[in-house]
C-alpha cells in the first residue's frame, strides 16, 4: 500500500478524496495517479514520472493486445 496526498478531487474506490486529503491505495494505482498528476506520494518513496508513465503505457499496451 502507498500513502498518497490528492492534488485534486478524485474518486478512490467508492469515496471522493478532496484536494490535500491523505489516502492509501495499491502501488499500481499510486503510479497511475502520480503519472496523471492527480496525487503525490507521501510514504517517502519517490516515483519517477517518466518511469511511471512508461510502465503505465506498457501495461496499457499489454492489456490491449488481446482485444480485437
Amino acid at each position: 500500500m502507498a500513502k498518497m496526498k490528492a492534488c485534486r478531487p478524485i474518486l478512490v474506490g467508492r469515496n471522493v478524496v478532496c484536494e490535500d486529503d491523505e489516502f492509501e491505495t495499491d502501488e499500481q494505482h499510486a503510479r497511475e495517479l502520480v503519472a496523471k498528476g492527480y496525487a503525490q506520494m507521501l510514504s517517502g518513496e519517490v516515483l519517477d514520472a517518466a518511469t511511471s508513465a512508461k510502465e503505465l503505457a506498457d501495461v496499457t499496451a499489454a492489456s490491449c493486445k488481446g482485444r480485437k
